[in-house]
């Protein structure tokens, strides 16, 4: 619910349109976390004008968007590598077309499918080693 009361806060915050030092002092109040990415005044306006369609009370609505962030999170933790990729080079490069962020998605994903295939080799040529030894030792005693 405290959530909910600084998301009100943010969509009514006297510093809106202002520029200078005034903005930069309202990026940092609204950071929560600073790992995590600060939303804008706007999207944080949106999430609760889209939660309220979907439920009846604030501590509603406050759970159904943190389902919903959860919800993102495990859609895209397994592409973590892929997303990083992606935005380094955006960075980078500042625009990419669909072709380009397709070819670096299969790169991306042929080049960890190559490093499992090695780490699986290693660990066969281990076990291989570990046998033998052991066949040596067993063949000695």
């Amino acid at each position: 619910m405290a959530r909910l009361k600084h998301v009100d806060r943010l969509s009514r915050c006297p510093f809106r349109g202002k520029t200078g030092s005034d903005r930069r002092t309202v990026k940092t109040t609204r950071m929560t976390h600073p790992d995590l990415a600060v939303p804008s005044a706007s999207d944080t306006a949106h999430l609760v004008k889209y939660a309220s369609l979907v439920t009846r009370s604030p501590e509603a609505g406050l759970q159904f968007i943190k389902l919903c962030e959860t919800m993102a999170a495990d859609l895209l933790r397994p592409w973590f590598f892929v997303l990083t990729a992606l935005a380094t080079m955006l960075r980078i490069k500042r625009t990419l077309t669909g072709e380009e962020i397709d070819d670096m998605i299969e790169n991306i994903c042929a080049g960890f499918e190559l490093a499992a295939e090695r780490r699986r080799r290693a660990d066969w040529q281990r076990t291989v080693a570990n046998a033998a030894k052991f066949e040596a030792e067993t063949l000695a005693t």
